[in-house]
């Protein structure tokens, strides 16, 4: 189902993410008609769920930045966990094989490893 938000009204993207929201998400769920494998919500009841939106669009833009934030320090949070498991995988891996110095097991998270090389 496609939804046009009147831009008098509201700014698209507020409208967007309050509707991914999981309460709407929730909400709209359970007005949804069920059948075997899927559910299924019909225009009609989907024009009748309110959503709030602030009379002024200044507001409105500040919950998207203030979403946006969020959003970012996610993604750059999830990135510096990824890069942590894949240098434990690497500390763990070097460890043993053999290459890593002690000291620099314990720093599993420094992004700089010490390795000796190997024993012949």
């Amino acid at each position: 189902m496609r939804i046009e938000v009147d831009p008098k009204k509201a700014i698209p993207e507020y409208v967007n993410y309050l509707m991914n929201s999981d309460q709407f998400q929730t909400y709209a769920k359970s007005q949804a008609t069920k059948s075997i494998n899927q559910a299924n919500i019909n225009a009609t009841k989907m024009k009748a769920i309110e959503i709030p939106i602030p009379d002024r669009k200044t507001d409105q833009i500040k919950y998207v930045d203030k979403i946006l934030a969020c959003e970012t320090k996610i993604k750059a949070s999830q990135e510096l966990i990824a890069g942590i498991a894949k240098r434990k995988e690497a500390v763990i891996k070097s460890y043993l094989m053999g290459e890593a110095e002690e000291p620099v097991l314990a720093m599993a998270a420094e992004p700089e490893m010490k390795y000796k090389k190997k024993k012949s």
